[in-house]
């Protein structure tokens, strides 16, 4: 029986979890700036302003057993136009594990409670 992932909202502890697969190219190929290489300081910066946006939503996802999995979010939310961008980043050494087919329901339930 498959255990249902733990979905949380992203804190700044978080960093060091996403500094796990941010600057691994075949994990990031698909993001915008993906020949970038991120600092902890650009993550901080990131998390930071994520934290704090209003058009934002991002969680950080863990096994039962507390381990990492990844990042998924809802970003640039349109709230008048109930539109936005679905993010998803499981760290490589998660692939292949079927947790997207869990943390995509799990994104898409908060998005249509909220």
């Amino acid at each position: 029986m498959k255990h249902t992932l733990v979905m949380r909202p992203l804190t700044i502890k978080d960093v060091d979890h996403i500094m796990t697969w941010v600057n691994d190219p075949e994990v990031v190929k698909n993001l915008q700036h993906f020949n970038k290489r991120f600092t902890r300081a650009d993550e901080v910066a990131w998390a930071e302003r994520s934290i704090k946006s209003t058009h934002d939503a991002v969680f950080s996802f863990f096994t039962p057993a507390g381990e990492y999995v990844g990042q998924a979010g809802i970003h640039q939310i349109a709230w008048e136009n109930k539109l936005g961008r679905l993010s998803l980043i499981i760290k490589r050494e998660q692939w292949g594990k079927g947790y997207a087919q869990q943390i995509v329901p799990m994104l898409l339930r908060h998005a249509f409670r909220s």
